[in-house]
């Protein structure tokens, strides 16, 4: 477990979020399947935090802030923007 680890998984997070939010966009007639890709895609922003507190106490380092985590798991990390403390 790196941070190129943990940076990979992230950008790849927030392009299946902007993936599916084009598709929504596009979606006239939205079925389960969109709020199940939504559920996954929650479940996936959770796996994220995990690894990312991972990664971090494998460094020695503090965690996240609350409000950081927060953002990476809502997909609010821009692509090439890292948030503050980081």
């Amino acid at each position: 477990m790196t941070f190129a680890e943990l940076e990979e998984n992230e950008q790849d997070l927030l392009k299946l979020t902007r993936w599916l939010r084009k598709i929504q966009y596009r979606d006239f007639f939205p079925s389960h399947a969109s709020t199940l890709a939504q559920e996954h895609l929650a479940q996936c922003r959770q796996a994220l935090a995990t690894f990312t507190a991972a990664v971090y106490e494998q460094e020695g380092l503090p965690q996240p802030s609350t409000e950081e985590a927060a953002q990476i798991r809502r997909g609010e990390v821009e692509e090439g923007k890292e948030p503050e403390t980081w």
